[in-house]
């Protein structure tokens, strides 16, 4: 949950940092609107079914390594058209931690408080979104759009030792 809330956060930026840092053309934003969207909404429909063969773990390990490297390459690689191309892996990122995170709840928790649980996830998230959002904004005001995607992909990184080192799923 952790990555998905800070990868969306950073993402808020990522359309500024394509035309204002990186020079590339407004056109370019739609292009990594659909870049992102599509092949999310395409995985989407396959996303449960992998989830049941590989189990959570694994999933969540396979989904979390796309967002780091993707992060990172937003840090560190000047050029906006890799920065669309590697956008293409938002979809294993936000995608998998989605379908994940509900097929996790419905999993765990019992019927009668299913619709609880995902309101509780949802409110984190929003919360998550508005704090990191906030932080993203000062890091960008004051360092540069860079190293908004530097710190998401420290934080990624931490989320995928987390998931890899626990014992409880």
């Amino acid at each position: 949950m952790i990555t998905q809330i800070v990868v969306d956060s950073s993402g808020a930026y990522a359309g500024n940092h394509l035309v204002v840092t990186l020079k590339g053309n407004n056109s370019l934003i739609s292009w990594l609107t659909l870049v992102q969207v599509l092949p999310e909404f395409l995985f989407l429909m396959v996303a449960s079914q992998i989830i049941r063969k590989m189990g959570y773990k694994k999933f969540f390990l396979i989904s979390t390594i796309p967002m780091a490297i993707r992060m990172f390459t937003y840090a560190f690689i000047p050029n906006p058209y890799v920065f669309v191309f590697i956008s293409i892996v938002h979809c294993l990122g936000v995608a998998c931690s989605t379908v994940a995170s509900l097929a996790y709840i419905q999993d765990t928790v019992s019927p009668a408080v299913f619709g609880t649980a995902i309101t509780l996830l949802n409110a984190a998230m929003s919360i998550g979104k508005a704090i990191y959002g906030y932080l993203f904004g000062a890091i960008y005001q004051y360092f540069g759009s860079y190293n908004i995607f530097l710190i998401s992909g420290i934080i990624v990184v931490i989320g995928v030792i987390l998931v890899a080192t626990t014992k409880r799923f």
